[in-house]
């Protein structure tokens, strides 16, 4: 039913289609925030550690935690009443509160979406389904916040109900924007006191617009004083939540024209609050030497130099709060990919639009007065969090997170879809009756898909990698390496195109677990030139931090691919072949694991490391060798030597086509009855670079040394060349302008060897 068709429909229909809403609402909200809390590996979401253990230390100790200016980061600072409710959900737990073991490798790429060493701490055993003893608190406590999240969300849809309540669609379009924001589902699947400020936030916005509606009766007051007191215990970032009912009583005083009201009520909510909040604020005087704890803040957590005042740093950190509002996980390290913040940037930048759209049409002039009460307390609540966070952002380094804003969740929701309705309302009046409806439909139905798609892209992030069955080795190379206790490589994959410099060459490992293993081993990979300089490498535990070898289990099958980044640099190199080495550290990387046979670092074979831009063709080819290669003009030989002189000879060979296999190299040395007297056999670049890797358009340079025979008698000699097959010794065909060469032997020259 459209928002039109509902305007004559009645109340009764108006009340079911509200529900209809606020039902399905609350139900992806619940499955999408247990789904957040389920899939988030503990203490990865932002500060989580630091919420738990505050929780934790209430539950040991029986005592509110003292911040210490010189001691570790901690929330000591924070209000307690978030932290004192889930004391009460987990003390009955058995909690040994296990600490976490930090992954040296998180943040890899941080800037970059992927599943790169997005952890910060290791996954263990003990943190797996069925959950138990820390795990288990841990989970007990999201679970509390995603109840925390969905009383916001029915407080939002009252909220919405109360600016819209003959337009149910755009109520959904309103959850759809606010309470189905990933980021917002995020938090409100983890352990940290920004879910309860969202419950209080939107309560408190509802609340004050009915306030407003019925002019503060004393239950309303009461309960707006209660709610501002609650919160001011839970942030001090409820001080900002402060103008939404301030504006929300001068409204009414000023409709009554009432000063006593005014007086009565404020007085009320204040002093109500203040008896909520004092004994916090006052402790924290006598602790700290000021209400807010704003100095001990900074000092463990960092205030910001003026260095970092700079408007690129503060471009910067506004870029990050936005990502952050909409889906920026983790500690950030966790970004969606750029398609995600363009869509949400673009429906950002269309409100703003619509609604100076709508303002250019005179929209405002038109509401009454008590409606733009109403858009006014909405406009406050929005403000007031923003000024407040971009205080706290030239205060704080970590001032830019865009989920402090979530408190203000219903009023930024509500004010983009009054934005979107200035678009999407603005339409010509020959639009068919209900088309607007629809579209807000479509709208909400495109929120609730991204963040299903978040979900499940989250899942992915931190999943193990594929266990395989044996048959999944069928295109690998294969092998045989074991270490003894651990388990045993039996294969690698590498890309048929090989590395390209600036590039990431996926290198997939094939593992099998042989025993069960207490300890997080470390992995490298790396590619190594044929000097045995290192190219490129990648340290990092298996998995990518997803599956350390504590979790292997016996018998089980992994294809573990690690990105090893080349650097740009690399192209001076190619096309050649570089080495491709594995080796396991221990766990605290001190010291390189054996393999059975006695290996630290294994050699599994050679990777082409090809040109991004091959270069054009040197010159007219010379000769042509079975179709496969030419040989382009080589440089001209002395025309003189001697006995046991180092004669080098430079081959520039082009791929026409991919070999099949390994193929060698003749340089052989011929006198005027044709025998050979001297001979170098290999394959080009002494194996640096094997046929094998070789790709059509490769140029390759190739140097040889041919030593002459020290006893080597006077007169004229030749030099020639050839490829010839590694395992068969077939010599491939020449042809020179159309015409095959004699044996397959290539002339490079002659020249004279006098004593």
């Amino acid at each position: 039913m459209s928002p039109s068709d509902r305007d004559a429909a009645g109340p009764l229909a108006l009340a079911r289609a509200h529900r209809r809403v606020l039902w399905l609402a609350l139900a992806l909200v619940a499955l999408l925030g247990v789904a957040n809390s389920v899939i988030s590996p503990l203490f990865e979401p932002p500060d989580e550690l630091q919420h738990y253990q505050y929780v934790h230390h209430l539950v040991a100790e029986r005592a509110l935690p003292v911040q210490a200016s010189d001691g570790p980061r901690s929330q000591a600072h924070q209000p307690p009443l978030y932290y004192a409710l889930g004391a009460l959900l987990v003390a009955p737990l058995d909690d040994p509160a296990t600490p976490p073991v930090s992954n040296p490798f998180w943040g890899y790429e941080a800037g970059q979406p992927g599943n790169d060493n997005k952890r910060q701490w290791l996954p263990r055993e003990q943190d797996a389904w069925p959950w138990r003893g820390t795990a288990r608190a841990v989970h007990l406590l999201r679970l509390g916040s995603v109840a925390m999240l969905l009383g916001a969300t029915w407080a939002m849809a009252q909220v919405g109900r109360a600016v819209w309540p003959r337009h149910p669609l755009r109520v959904a379009a309103m959850l759809g924007v606010g309470a189905l924001n990933p980021m917002y589902l995020y938090i409100g699947g983890a352990v940290t006191n920004d879910a309860l400020m969202a419950l209080w936030g939107a309560l408190l916005l509802y609340l004050a617009l009915r306030a407003r509606q019925r002019h503060w009766p004393w239950p309303l007051t009461l309960g707006i004083g209660a709610l501002w007191g609650l919160a001011l215990l839970t942030k001090i970032s409820a001080l900002a939540l402060a103008p939404i009912w301030a504006l929300a009583l001068v409204s009414s005083a000023r409709c009554l024209r009432s000063r006593r009201l005014l007086l009565t009520r404020g007085v009320a909510v204040g002093a109500l609050a203040l008896a909520l909040c004092a004994p916090w604020y006052l402790r924290n005087v006598a602790l700290y030497g000021e209400p807010f704890g704003m100095a001990i803040n900074l000092a463990v957590w960092g205030a910001r130099s003026p260095q970092q005042l700079g408007l690129a740093r503060l471009w910067a950190d506004a870029r990050f709060a936005f990502t952050n509002f909409w889906g920026r996980f983790g500690y950030g390290q966790v970004p969606m990919p750029a398609w995600f913040y363009g869509l949400y940037a673009a429906l950002t930048t269309l409100a703003g639009l619509g609604g100076l759209a709508w303002l250019g049409r005179g929209g405002w002039r038109r509401l009454s007065p008590e409606r733009r009460d109403l858009w006014a307390m909405l406009l406050a609540g929005a403000a007031g969090l923003v000024l407040a966070m971009v205080y706290y952002l030239l205060r704080s380094t970590t001032g830019g997170n865009g989920r402090y804003l979530f408190p203000a969740m219903p009023a930024i929701a509500a004010l983009l879809v009054a934005g979107w309705g200035g678009l999407i309302d603005a339409a010509p009046r020959s639009r068919p009756s209900g088309a607007s409806g629809w579209r807000y439909a479509a709208l909400t139905a495109l929120l609730a898909a991204v963040a299903i798609y978040t979900s499940g892209r989250l899942a992915h992030i931190y999943a193990p990698p594929p266990r395989i069955a044996l048959a999944a080795l069928a295109g690998a190379q294969r092998v045989e390496v074991v270490y003894p206790g651990l388990g045993t490589l039996l294969g690698y994959a590498v890309p048929p195109a090989g590395a390209s410099a600036g590039q990431p060459l996926p290198v997939t490992l094939y593992w099998r677990a042989d025993a069960d293993v207490a300890a997080d081993h470390r992995l490298f990979v790396q590619l190594v030139a044929a000097d045995g300089a290192r190219v490129a490498g990648r340290d990092t535990h298996p998995g990518l931090g997803n599956y350390p070898t504590g979790l292997w289990r016996p018998g089980e099958l992994l294809a573990d691919t690690i990105p090893v980044p080349l650097p740009p640099e690399a192209d001076a190199l190619a096309p050649t072949g570089l080495r491709l080495d594995v080796g396991l550290w221990d766990a605290a990387g001190q010291h390189l694991l054996r393999t059975a046979d006695g290996q630290t670092t294994v050699a599994l074979g050679r990777v082409r490391l090809g040109v991004r831009e091959p270069p054009p063709q040197a010159g007219v080819a010379a000769y042509t060798l079975g179709g496969l290669v030419e040989l382009q003009p080589a440089p001209p030989l002395p025309p003189r030597a001697a006995p046991g002189q180092a004669l080098t000879v430079t081959l520039t060979w082009r791929a026409l086509a991919a070999p099949a296999g390994d193929y060698a190299v003749l340089l052989h040395l011929l006198n005027d009855a044709d025998a050979l007297v001297a001979a170098y056999d290999g394959p080009p670049q002494g194996g640096a670079y094997p046929t094998a890797l070789w790709q059509p358009g490769d140029v390759v340079v190739d140097e040889h040394t041919l030593v002459l025979p020290a006893a080597l008698p006077p007169g004229r000699y030749r030099l020639v060349t050839g490829w010839y097959r590694a395992d068969t010794l077939e010599r491939l065909p020449v042809m020179a302008a159309g015409q095959p060469v004699e044996a397959g032997l290539i002339s490079l020259g002659a020249f004279a060897v006098t004593p």
